[in-house]
This record gives structure tokens, C-alpha cells and sequence, in this order.
């Protein structure tokens, strides 16, 4: 697992840094880039009453693993990447069955 704000992970990749460590665990780490494009949206012109200023848009490209441990008894274990947000998944990779080197690409 990994807890990182945006903002730490925008300041380290303009330093050259996009790898950080795994929390919780002896060994690992996970390559994070990220980008602020600001996106215009409707009612932001002309000061619309209700509009909010958005906070931002998150989106997540999951490569591979590499060197997974396997934690199942017998054959590989299955796994799958999830996104959680304030405890709750909000989204989920496919699994894949006996694979230590799983390719997501999702």
C-alpha cells in the first residue's frame, strides 16, 4: 500500500523521483508520475453562482508487478491492484490466476 498526496508526488517527479516505497512492507515500491492539466468546465464562465472550482481528476495506469510473493499454499497467488478512497474501492483490476508477474496494462 501506498498513501502519498498529489501534490508530493507532482513536486518528487519534477526532481526526477517517480518511485516510492511500499508502506507496510520489507521491500517493494510502486513508480507513480502525475500531472496538473487544469481542464475548463462548464459554468466557470462569467461567474456562475453555483459553480465549485473542482478539486481534480485522478487516473491510473497500472503497468505490471514484478517479483510478487506468493502467499497462497498451494499453486500462485491471484492478484489484482485495487484504488481505495477513504476506505471504500472505487475501482479494481482484472485478476490473474497463478501469475507472480501479472501484466494489468488497465
Amino acid at each position: 500500500m501506498v498513501k502519498i498526496r498529489l501534490e508530493d508526488i507532482i513536486e518528487s517527479n519534477k526532481k526526477g523521483n517517480d518511485w516510492f516505497p511500499l508502506s507496510n512492507a520489507r521491500s517493494g515500491k510502486v513508480r507513480l508520475t502525475a500531472e496538473w492539466k487544469p481542464v475548463v468546465m462548464p459554468g466557470a464562465i462569467n461567474g456562475a453562482a453555483l459553480y465549485t472550482p473542482p478539486i481534480g481528476v485522478v487516473r491510473f495506469l497500472f503497468k505490471r508487478s514484478v517479483g510478487l510473493r506468493n502467499v497462497e499454499i498451494k499453486g500462485k497467488s491471484d492478484p489484482y491492484v485495487r484504488v481505495l478512497y477513504h476506505g471504500v474501492v472505487v475501482a479494481r483490476t482484472v485478476v490473474h490466476d497463478n501469475n507472480l508477474n501479472p501484466e494489468y496494462d488497465e
